[in-house]
């Protein structure tokens, strides 16, 4: 299986109907580029428009339930703050017994090495 030789001459007029090929190919280019295509818009602005009242509603909403809390949530946070004044409450007053008791142990522990004297 050989290779087929060309004749320069066939493959110059092979070129050269290729590059004619392509200048017909360029020029028809050009001409669709010169042309300008109507395109009817009016269906697409019609959807951004529906798509900006949809937008502009949910964002409505979102407000509205911003403003709005839970009754239950409302509890839970009412508990846990009661919760937490009890706790601190309850925190203060040992504090006291604490220190009223720690006052007691020293009284006693004076009156027993006054008593060992």
């Amino acid at each position: 299986m050989g290779k087929e030789r060309h004749n320069v001459n066939t493959i110059a007029e092979i070129l050269l109907q290729k590059l004619n090929d392509l200048d017909r190919l360029a020029k028809r280019i050009e001409e669709a580029t010169k042309k300008s295509v109507p395109i009817d818009t009016t269906p697409l602005l019609e959807v951004q428009e529906e798509q900006s009242r949809i937008l502009s509603g949910f964002q409505r909403l979102a407000k509205e339930q911003d403003k709005y809390i839970p009754k239950s949530l409302l509890y839970v946070f009412i508990t846990l703050v009661l919760m937490l004044v009890g706790s601190l409450f309850m925190n203060y007053t040992q504090r006291n017994e604490i220190n009223v008791l720690k006052q007691w142990k020293q009284s006693v522990t004076e009156q027993h090495q006054k008593q060992k004297r």
